[in-house]
């Protein structure tokens, strides 16, 4: 691939974006088993076993994490590794696990690391609109996902799509291995001390992890916060200590609490110059007797002001994640994970599942909307249909089905906004509801 793994990265997603969607890209004399992912996950489409060739005539043997020098001819056992890598590339394609197949092969060379770092730094946009906001599997996270395109678009739409309900103190947790992390021991603990205080409705919970960086309770449930997986080590490196120190920061300077309690373990203390003003509960563990008896201390302090519906206002602030805005599902009243204005608007659950009466609603105000030319969709909306898209679509987003203004399907978009309109084939939108 060159000297040079910034300046291949850029010259590869150059080609990329200017092929389009619908084009072959063929990058020759350049696929060794161990970049092959990251090959694909660039956006190659053909490759060929020119470079493998070239190495096993000057006796290079690869093994699965390294290559050695072979005396004999390592030409067949060169080409067999390269098709098994071909194997685990499609199977993680098919499977929606390529990027973690990529973070965990990239690092066996220096241009593989080099090159993965820059593209998530010097191309998120290109990489994120491709990226989908739901996935069945469990996230694997480790030291190179700190800027993978999902991360990144999840610490955005927190810190800018994200409107939390009204309240004026704010509580700062700890993760926790179990997910959603209402569900762990110590989640449940915090909770129940919360709720005997009086203060469950008056009170932002927001939980500091890595690579996430801040999930509000809102979120716990929303992908990828309820589905990821990452090691603990009880020790944050410098990139994480700094990514949650600034965010936080950024945090309470947009919304401005009266109370802020930061109840985290000491391998945390770090965050405290986020909130040098901050009250820290916490003593050895934010789950020992003395913790817990410290932050219900410090709730009572809280003074507890009305809030509108809390479920209402839950709602709402999910809504406007996982939306541009959440104005359009207005009005609305809450019904366990429903909202209903008559008949149901929209479900959450760890995504949004609109229905038509809320495809209705959404269309109005010009949000997640998918133009087609004036045919009326069943099963299916394939590409070469579309003939526009909000250029916000992800793949997993729900999204009307609108031509000329009228509504004639609601569904989840298989493509993001670029890619539906640049194709001349795919599925763009699978339909759940139509007309």
């Amino acid at each position: 691939p060159g000297r040079d793994p910034g300046a291949f990265s850029d010259a590869v997603v150059d080609l990329r974006t200017r092929a389009g969607p619908s084009r072959l890209l063929y990058l020759p004399h350049v696929a060794t088993p161990h970049i092959v992912p990251l090959l694909v996950y660039m956006g190659a489409d053909l490759l060929d076993p020119l470079d493998v060739v070239r190495a096993s005539l000057a006796g290079r043997r690869f093994t699965p994490y390294t290559s050695i020098f072979d005396d004999g001819d390592p030409l067949d056992h060169n080409l067999s590794l390269l098709a098994d890598v071909l194997d685990d590339v499609i199977a993680a394609i098919e499977g929606g696990y390529l990027r973690e197949l990529v973070e965990a092969t990239a690092p066996l060379t220096i241009f593989g690391t080099v090159a993965l770092r820059h593209l998530d730094r010097g191309h998120h946009e290109a990489f994120e609109a491709y990226a989908p906001v739901f996935r069945r599997r469990v996230m694997r996270a480790g030291d190179m996902s700190l800027h993978r395109p999902e991360v990144v678009r999840f610490r955005t739409r927190v810190m800018e799509r994200f409107v939390p309900p009204p309240y004026r103190a704010l509580l700062v947790l700890p993760c926790s291995a179990r997910k959603p992390y209402s569900r762990s021991p110590t989640h449940r603990r915090i909770i129940e001390v919360i709720e005997s205080s009086g203060r469950r409705h008056a009170l932002q919970e927001l939980i500091l992890t890595s690579p996430l960086g801040l999930v509000p309770r809102e979120l716990e449930t929303a992908y990828p916060a309820s589905a990821y997986d990452t090691p603990v080590t009880g020790h944050w490196s410098a990139d994480e200590r700094e990514m949650l120190t600034a965010l936080l920061m950024r945090w309470v300077e947009t919304h401005r609490y009266d109370h802020v309690l930061l109840h985290l373990p000491p391998d945390m203390d770090f965050v405290r110059e986020a909130v040098p003003d901050a009250e820290w509960t916490a003593v050895e563990g934010p789950a020992t007797g003395i913790s817990l008896e410290r932050l219900a201390r410090a709730l009572s302090d809280i003074d507890v002001l009305p809030v509108e519906s809390p479920a209402t206002a839950r709602f709402r602030s999910a809504v406007s994640f996982h939306f541009p805005s959440a104005s359009w599902l207005e009005p609305f009243r809450v019904r366990g994970r429903e909202a209903i204005d008559g008949e149901i608007l929209l479900r959450l659950t760890e995504r949004p599942h609109l229905t038509l009466a809320g495809g209705g609603r959404l269309a109005a105000s010009g949000l997640h909307t998918v133009e087609i030319d004036d045919f009326r969709p069943r099963g299916s909306v394939l590409a070469p249909g579309v003939l526009g898209c909000s250029d916000h679509v992800r793949p997993g987003d729900e999204v009307v089905v609108v031509h000329e203004g009228e509504v004639r399907a609601v569904g989840r978009a298989l493509m993001g906004a670029d890619e539906m309109v640049g194709s001349d084939r795919g599925i763009a939108v699978k339909v759940k509801s139509h007309i």
